[in-house]
């Protein structure tokens, strides 16, 4: 079975998404999956893809920039038993250069505002966002 989403910039594509994997993965769970496991590493996984997905455009403030592959198994019984998820980045070029009132990937401002609060990225010698040249054009 597959299910294809598809739609403009700006569809919300990536929130239905994340709806029909929590349905299809609760689906799993309510006829006896053993732990929700399955469920709490695509979630984890999905903040991940996002932060390293997303960015800034002049279309949208949280543009995902890649595709997205989930497969998730099932046993003959209906319980999620497992899956994977492949990544297809679209926007390689952002890394190095971004177009007006645009803006690099969001992971990348986000490490540089963790590390102005939290000792534990000292190690990183991470600076402001604005001290970057990526991140500053």
């Amino acid at each position: 079975q597959t299910i294809v989403l598809m739609g403009d910039v700006s569809s919300n594509k990536t929130e239905e998404s994340k709806h029909l994997l929590r349905y299809l993965l609760f689906c799993g769970r309510v006829l006896g999956s053993p732990s929700e496991a399955i469920s709490s590493i695509f979630t984890a996984a999905n903040h991940l893809i996002s932060a390293f997905g997303h960015a800034a455009t002049s279309f949208n403030n949280n543009s995902a920039r890649y595709g997205k592959c989930t497969g998730i198994s099932f046993t003959e019984t209906g319980e999620s038993c497992g899956g994977f998820i492949r990544i297809y980045n679209f926007d390689r070029l952002r890394v190095v250069k971004q177009g007006p009132l645009e803006r690099n990937f969001h992971i990348f401002y986000q490490l540089c505002a963790a590390a102005a609060k939290n000792k534990e990225y000292e190690s990183l010698q991470l600076q402001s966002a604005s001290n970057f040249f990526y991140l500053n054009q």
